[in-house]
């Protein structure tokens, strides 16, 4: 199965991993990207307006083909505006597993690497809640299994904390990871969109 064969991981110094690159018939991921259907939308005759999304599982597409992802989607309803002056290029950045400050992270990465975009959208807010006790020390979703793996008394996982004091933390961290993205889609003029 193509899903499976697809879903592996390579480790990325800056935001600790990235999904690997794949070429496949209904799955594609090159260079942290997937496969937008289409890859642009609109009328390519004139300047092209970039929107990224950035986000976990769900922005990447987890056990769909390149043509149903929600970066997908957006691109399909932006191609059937026949209203639409412009070129629209959807670039789909999700990666499973993160949370919004390795969306953070990642969003710095590219902006290094990448030609600016007019337009980021950040599709946040269940890997934050499921990773309460990595996201608040900043933490990878595999930092503690690498941990482990270097240090077998370092715990694999770590212990959960109380249901109220879990959703307390991953809300006033997500919260403050919402502030330095916006803080700097705005030092780079880039319009930015939390969903």
């Amino acid at each position: 199965d193509e899903m499976l064969e697809a879903n592996h991981f390579v480790y990325d110094p800056w935001v600790g991993f990235r999904h690997n690159d794949f070429a496949g018939t209904i799955l594609n991921v090159k260079k942290y990207e997937r496969r937008t259907v289409p890859a642009i939308a609109g009328n390519s005759s004139n300047d092209t307006i970039s929107i990224w999304l950035l986000g976990g599982s769900t922005t990447f597409g987890f056990n769909v083909a390149d043509f149903e992802t929600l970066p997908s989607y957006l691109a399909q309803l932006f191609a059937a505006d026949s209203t639409l002056t412009a070129a629209i290029r959807v670039r789909n950045f999700g990666i499973p597993y993160f949370y919004s400050y390795q969306e953070y992270q990642f969003f710095c990465q590219l902006l290094e690497q990448e030609p600016t975009p007019q337009w980021v959208v950040f599709m946040d807010g269940l890997n934050d809640l499921n990773y309460t006790q990595t996201a608040p020390q900043r933490n990878h979703f595999f930092y503690h299994r690498m941990a482990h793996f270097m240090d077998p008394s370092h715990p694999e996982w770590e212990p959960a904390l109380p249901p109220q004091m879990a959703a307390d933390s991953m809300l006033i961290t997500y919260r403050h990871t919402q502030q330095l993205i916006q803080k700097l889609a705005n030092a780079y003029n880039i319009q930015c969109l939390f969903i």
